[in-house]
């Protein structure tokens, strides 16, 4: 186990280590000034990163402080986020009146850890383009006591974060199904030729923490992009990070005739087929010009459909399905066809016995 648990650790820094790093430091003060202020700003602590925070729930919501810290209160959120790569290591340098009432600072993803000694710093790890942290309600490592509410109040926050480079030595893994739209629910199944397979579906960068591969992932929710981002981890090997981003749509309707001039269209010279391939969905068209995502009466249909024109019209089709009485459209296919017949046979002049006639003109032939 403990065998184990190393090579977990040793494959994770390994994996960490990949990474260009930068670490900036963001002064509160430099940015927020010297006044006290409710805070309805993002921190931009460099080009790259970005806090953001959020009363979510909480009694009061989080302010800066004019002797320079900002202080985000009990159930207030944490939110940082970064533009070039994944944030890596996260320190929160505690100001004075954060180390009375220190409290628990719960992450979406990683760990946190406490100096609950000196009470100087709070240090979050993983590795993530975005991380909320939820600040604990009472202030147990705090000097005030724990019957008092908690806060996480710093002067100070240094981030690193960085972008992935080379140095992997594995084949990244593969998916069954290639990146990009999808028309049907699918389920994708990851391989790699060897080591085991960890990966996210949350954006961040899998690393040796991450869940392990061992069944097809669902893609089942049409309008929403999932992606996946896997690496083989062998020992202290590993491979580069795969990403596999799939968007679930309604397909267009597809139809069976190309626009252009027609006699017309109908069951003697066939018909305009209009279908669909998302399975499970309907199609409503028109022949009226009107949108058949808003003019939605007598053409719904289910499954392929015949249609006849016999004069000339703009057919449009639209195709759906419906998600917890949510109605999710295809885009509109449109197509124009011109009908003109052929008009009847004339001969010029009165019908002559035996006299040949020319079929497209009525014209004698001698």
């Amino acid at each position: 186990m403990k065998k184990f648990l190393l090579s977990a650790l040793c494959c994770m820094l390994a994996i960490i280590g990949m990474q260009a790093q930068t670490t900036v430091t963001g002064v509160a003060k430099d940015f927020y000034g010297t006044a006290t202020i409710d805070i309805k700003t993002d921190y931009v602590v460099d080009g790259y990163i970005t806090l953001s925070f959020a009363k979510n729930g909480g009694a009061t919501a989080p302010a800066f402080k004019k002797a320079g810290d900002i202080r985000i209160y009990a159930k207030n959120t944490i939110t940082a986020t970064c533009a070039s790569g994944n944030i890596t290591k996260i320190v929160f340098k505690i100001s004075s009146q954060g180390k009375k009432r220190l409290t628990d600072l719960t992450p979406s993803t990683g760990t946190v850890t406490i100096d609950q000694t000196n009470r100087e710093t709070v240090t979050w790890e993983g590795s993530a383009e975005t991380v909320v942290f939820t600040v604990g309600e009472k202030a147990v490592y705090g000097t005030d006591g724990s019957s008092k509410a908690g806060q996480i109040d710093f002067t100070e926050v240094e981030i690193t974060y960085g972008s992935a480079s080379s140095g992997a030595t594995l084949e990244m893994p593969t998916a069954s199904v290639e990146p990009g739209v999808i028309y049907n629910a699918a389920n994708i199944e990851l391989s790699a030729t060897d080591g085991e397979i960890h990966y996210t579906t949350d954006g961040s960068i899998p690393t040796a923490e991450s869940p392990i591969y061992s069944e097809a992932i669902s893609i089942d929710q049409f309008g929403s992009t999932t992606t996946i981002k896997a690496i083989a981890i062998d020992g202290g090997e590993f491979s580069e990070v795969a990403t596999f981003s799939s968007t679930l749509k309604v397909a267009a309707p597809a139809f069976s005739k190309e626009p252009g001039v027609y006699e017309k269209i109908n069951y003697t010279t066939g018909y305009l087929v209009i279908s669909c391939e998302t399975e499970g969905s309907k199609i409503n068209y028109t022949t009226n010009g009107n949108d058949p995502k808003e003019d939605i009466a007598f053409y719904l249909i289910t499954g392929d459909k015949n249609v006849s024109v016999l004069k000339t019209s703009t057919v449009k089709a639209a195709a759906f399905v419906v998600v917890d009485s949510d109605t999710i459209w295809s885009e509109t296919t449109s197509k124009t066809y011109t009908i003109s017949p052929i008009e009847p046979f004339k001969v010029a002049g009165e019908i002559t016995s035996g006299a040949k006639y020319l079929i497209n003109t009525g014209d004698i032939v001698a």
